[in-house]
């Protein structure tokens, strides 16, 4: 806000639950879920220096104790969603408030469009699976990563035991 002091700033809003189920299977999940998707994002960093910077960074921004976005108990559904009130209410106590639209994106495009004064789409506002592409999107691009490193490995001519390799 100090950089752009005439910014306006939108402030999304949902429901705690959906919020934090939403968590659970994306953002929470690759650091500390048990599941295919941390798994893969844990293999692509043990390849990728890129993909690990950008892991060390999110994890200092959201889960540092001291500094984080989401600092506090993660684990417990009544602790994440604690969370996410802690984030909106210092987001609504910091911004001025008529730089401020706090939005639900199911009330439409019309608080949107009025906050930032421009015209109303005709066309309905998107609603995609988020979750599912957020996931696709972290697993296929780690098995990518993992594909090609295995790709352009030194093939041996005999597998574990002496079995035949399957190339």
């Amino acid at each position: 806000m100090e950089h752009y002091p005439d910014a306006k700033v939108v402030l999304t809003v949902r429901g705690s639950e959906g919020w934090v189920k939403s968590m659970r299977k994306t953002v929470w999940g690759i650091f500390y879920g048990d599941d295919v998707m941390r798994h893969v994002s844990d293999a692509r960093a043990t390849l990728d220096p890129l993909w690990r910077r950008f892991i060390n960074l999110m994890t200092r921004m959201n889960w540092d104790e001291e500094t984080g976005a989401m600092a506090g108990d993660t684990h417990s559904d009544d602790g994440l969603a604690a969370i996410m009130e802690r984030w909106n209410d210092s987001v609504k106590s910091t911004v001025p408030p008529d730089r401020l639209l706090v939005w639900d994106l199911q009330e439409g495009w019309e608080p949107l469009c009025e906050f930032l004064e421009v015209d109303v789409p005709g066309d309905p506002l998107p609603h995609l699976n988020e979750t599912m592409s957020f996931r696709e999107g972290i697993i296929s691009g780690g098995l990518a990563v993992v594909n090609e490193w295995w790709d352009q490995r030194e093939k041996p001519e005999t597998g574990l035991h002496g079995a035949p390799v399957h190339n």
